[in-house]
């Protein structure tokens, strides 16, 4: 399926075929811009997506082109978080050491370096 844009005011709609409910939230948020207002208003645009944790879809002579989005958006919604640490997140909830302070955070570092020069 090719992808179908609708604007509504300043949100755009961008319809990829069925809906996942990651992509929902991402549609809700998204404003479209032409390729001409992201050249002109850069600056202003970085620093909206940085504050206010808005999205940005770049519209191209009618189609869309690129994104612009915080990195901590990226992060949270685009990028896979690798096996290895969500194992050792759920480890983390399992073991209530999930909300530490960074002064628990170096006693347990501590501790691990100890045992550790135990070892050898």
């Amino acid at each position: 399926l090719k992808p179908q844009a609708s604007v509504l005011g300043q949100i755009q709609i961008l319809y990829t075929g069925p809906l996942c409910p990651g992509l929902i939230p991402f549609i809700l948020m998204t404003k479209l811009i032409t390729a001409l207002e992201a050249r002109t208003q850069l600056g202003r645009l970085l620093s909206r997506v940085a504050s206010q944790k808005e999205r940005y879809l770049i519209n191209r002579r009618g189609r869309p082109t690129a994104v612009i989005l915080s990195v901590e958006d990226y992060l949270r919604n685009i990028v896979k978080t690798p096996e290895i640490l969500v194992e050792i997140q759920r480890e983390a909830v399992l073991k209530k050491k999930d909300k530490l302070t960074l002064e628990d955070i170096d006693r347990e570092i501590g501790a691990y370096r100890r045992v550790k020069r135990g070892r050898k």
